[in-house]
């Protein structure tokens, strides 16, 4: 039996017994050659390179394994950044020659047990409440909520030593916490990198949609290979047929009158289900069925025919009791104090730049004015409020640049824009 004939065999058992060999391989022409198919869907395969091994049947074992390697790599980042913020006290001990003060832990176990296993039980407990080993988040959405899950960890634990009166290490405190902010995150950059290489990352997603939403979904599902999720099926509530993305990524008929005759989560070993329909008319025609899915399912994602917004920082309100949803979107630097803040770090940052790299700007200097033409290239740019400034920047072009590209633009103006 070919591949392409599996594929539709073992999708077409979701609704029943299949049909003589003939007669399915019929029926896939006629499906494929249906014009409510969108064509970028035909051709939409996952491509995950890196030892992608992902099977259905191995999706618990990757949310399973996927869990205990990032719990297991936020513990190993904790004991590095205590053993190093150790040395640092130790060191800074020798340095200054002050042996009389704490540079380490400090002498009362209790304090010790308080400053190294609270944070650790608060970080892992925080961080698997807001999904950081089950749910995976872009990396910067995962960044920001590790930042705030540090920020409170900090907090509690410097009442606590506040309130114990103990003696304590400040130049350890500093250490440890400047360093856990620094090797939590990288170890599960590298944990999830390693993960993606076993084979041990990706579960599966179901697409409920067929047209350029479904499409546009799963590009952008699969653009932040981070988030653990691969694409393997495609299903038309509109005529009734699903695309497997496994071997060939046939369409197969399937009946979604009745969707627990179709067992997705068996079939595809408890998947992710998103709703990627193209009309807001779509979505109210299958309402019912996207309720039915969310009892069935721990989580369903709904992917809205909506584009080109500024999504950052964007806040969902739900309106009870019309179940109204509601986006609000924001303009953080419309707020003063956001717009003071970036001033400042814009000057302090591109200041400090300067002085950091000032011996790099000397060296491209005498080694752009070699060939005598200036160093300097002056172009016009579009500000604030469409005002105009002169930016100045190092040539990096053959002298006399602009002269040079109308010469050829007038000598081949077939490519002019």
């Amino acid at each position: 039996m070919n591949t392409t004939s599996h594929v539709i065999r073992k999708a077409r058992n979701l609704e029943g017994p299949t049909d003589a060999a003939a007669q399915t391989d019929l029926h896939r022409e006629e499906v494929v050659q249906s014009p409510s198919v969108h064509s970028d869907v035909l051709d939409f395969l996952p491509k995950h390179p890196d030892g992608d091994t992902t099977t259905p049947e191995a999706s618990s074992a990757n949310r399973f394994n996927r869990k205990c390697s990032l719990i297991a790599s936020d513990m190993v980042a904790m004991l590095l950044a205590t053993l190093i913020a150790l040395l640092i006290g130790q060191g800074t001990r020798a340095l200054l020659l002050t042996p009389a003060m704490h540079y380490g832990l400090p002498q009362s176990q209790s304090v010790q047990a308080v400053m190294l296993l609270l944070p650790v039980m608060l970080i892992i407990w925080s961080s698997y409440a807001m999904g950081h080993y089950s749910r995976l988040k872009p990396l910067w959405s995962e960044t920001q909520d590790f930042v705030k899950i540090i920020g409170y960890t900090v907090a509690v634990i410097a009442v606590v030593l506040f309130m114990s009166k103990a003696h304590f290490s400040r130049i350890f405190f500093l250490a440890y916490w400047s360093l856990i902010l620094l090797l939590v995150p990288t170890c599960r950059y590298l944990t999830k990198r390693a993960l993606i290489r076993t084979g041990n990352f990706f579960v599966p997603v179901v697409i409920f949609g067929n047209g350029p939403n479904a499409v546009r979904t799963a590009k952008t599902i699969e653009t932040d290979r981070m988030l653990g999720l691969k694409v393997v099926a495609f299903l038309d509530l509109s005529n009734g047929t699903m695309k497997v993305s496994a071997g060939s990524g046939v369409l197969v008929t399937a009946d979604f009158s009745n969707i627990d005759k179709l067992q997705l989560n068996q079939k595809f070993d408890n998947p992710h289900f998103v709703f990627a329909l193209d009309s807001n008319e779509d979505f109210e025609a299958n309402r019912q069925l996207i309720n039915s899915m969310i009892i069935k399912c721990k989580a369903v994602t709904v992917s809205p025919p909506v584009y080109g917004l500024p999504l950052d920082g964007a806040e969902v309100l739900n309106v009870q009791p019309c179940d109204s949803l509601l986006v609000r979107l924001q303009n953080k630097l419309a707020r003063p104090h956001n717009a003071i803040i970036k001033r400042v770090v814009d000057i302090v940052g591109s200041s400090l730049a300067m002085i950091v790299f000032s011996p790099v700007a000397v060296a491209l200097y005498f080694l752009i004015k070699r060939d005598g033409a200036p160093v300097f290239y002056k172009q016009v740019r579009i500000g604030r409020n469409g005002k105009t400034f002169n930016c100045w920047k190092f040539r990096s072009m053959v002298p006399m640049a602009d002269a040079v590209l109308e010469e050829y633009l007038d000598r081949h103006p077939e490519m002019r824009a």
